[in-house]
């Protein structure tokens, strides 16, 4: 067993340095900050989340990954700040991000604004080669010595993104870092090009959706992400969440080439938001995981102390 986490995990890493390599999120439309510095401000009270994602439980080392997230307006709405927390692991490798949001937003009509966002900060990259266990035939020093070797780098980066709302309606496109890191040198063992190195590569963020009333008691929500990484086919979630009296939510997602997904959401008071995903792998990895597992908390405080009720909630 330990022999195929390492192959599988060396595998995928190789896949990962021409593909998604940025943390996945099932709820993303409820965690914007996290694709999007635009999106700092847009719900015009403070909003603050916490989101824990287990994915593919049941394999050693899958990837784990933990956020947290704060945004306000200020300047009556006319900007808006944040901060983004990401921890990030799989196999020995970890990534841990912080990030600085700011958008600047103009009000297009009563009820939309459009918004260009700005976020900046650092990632700790950090890969722990020596605490890998080989099995007993295997001889560190006789295969690639750099799999016994601990990687740290601390890498700024910057990222842009635009989006646009109003009560019903969103359309958003980000890069969230511009600058493609290189995390290690050229590894010995490995062609020489761009195959001997590990190293970032852009994203590329749009989404929208809509949200219909059905009638007095149920709202529908379709919503569509696009994910594009250099050197790697386009990516997309297509997505349907259907709610009952604004307090209950359930929705199903597709993402191609990868995983069915339900989610389900809950508002025991209008500040308050718990939701809770579970993703079932479509593809052949499925035989060896019960599935993906995520959970979101979400607080919007009041605007003021004697508020009762949230100003213009959204369900995005």
């Amino acid at each position: 067993m330990k022999k195929l986490w390492i192959i599988g995990f060396l595998v995928m890493g190789m896949q990962n340095l021409f593909a998604q390599q940025d943390p996945m999120f099932t709820q993303y439309m409820f965690n914007m900050n996290a694709l999007n510095p635009a999106y700092a401000g847009s719900n015009e009270v403070i909003n603050a989340s916490v989101l824990f994602r287990r994915q593919w439980l049941g394999i050693n080392g899958s990837p784990t990954t933990g956020t947290f997230s704060i945004d306000a307006p200020f300047l009556q709405n006319k900007l808006g700040m944040g901060l983004m927390v990401v921890m990030d692991k799989v196999g020995k490798t970890q990534t841990f991000d912080i990030m600085s949001q700011y958008a600047y937003r103009i009000k297009t009509d009563e009820k939309g604004r459009l918004a260009f966002g700005l976020q900046a900060g650092v990632t700790q990259y950090a890969f722990k080669g020596s605490e890998i266990n080989y099995a007993s035939n295997v001889s560190v020093t006789g295969t690639d010595p750099t799999f016994g070797e601990n990687i740290s780098r601390i890498l700024p980066n910057v990222g842009l993104g635009v989006w646009f709302n109003n009560e019903k309606f969103y359309l958003g496109a980000s890069i969230p870092r511009l600058i493609n890191h290189q995390f290690t040198e050229n590894i010995q063992g490995m062609p020489v090009g761009e195959l001997g190195k590990a190293k970032q590569f852009r994203h590329y963020f749009i989404t929208t959706g809509y949200v219909f009333t059905l009638n007095e008691t149920l709202k529908l929500k379709p919503s569509v992400l696009l994910r594009g990484v250099e050197a790697a086919p386009v990516s997309y979630d297509i997505n349907a969440n259907l709610w009952y009296q604004e307090r209950f939510g359930f929705g199903l997602s597709y993402r191609n080439a990868s995983s069915l997904n339900a989610i389900l959401e809950f508002h025991p008071t209008n500040q308050l938001r718990l939701s809770y995903a579970y993703d079932f792998a479509t593809t052949g990895i499925r035989r060896n995981t019960s599935g993906s597992h995520e959970i979101m908390v979400r607080y919007q405080f009041r605007k003021n102390k004697n508020d009762d009720v949230i100003i213009s909630p959204r369900l995005f």
